[in-house]
């Protein structure tokens, strides 16, 4: 898993709460599939593909 992601709370197994990216979650309420946010959930939970999830979430903000 990518130290960035698992530092913002992208973890192995969800997100960490009490972490920036559990803020974000509680302000966006229900995540919709595909989004950037959810696209870096997945990168964190799975690690190996993270940097192509990256790459896909910062596509879509473009």
């Amino acid at each position: 898993m990518l130290p960035l992601l698992s530092l913002l709370g992208f973890g192995g197994v969800g997100i960490t709460g009490g972490s920036m990216a559990a803020f974000i979650q509680n302000l966006i309420g229900n995540v919709i599939a595909g989004s950037p946010f959810a696209i870096l959930q997945s990168a964190g939970m799975v690690g190996g593909g993270a940097i192509a999830a990256i790459i896909a979430a910062v596509k879509v903000l473009l």
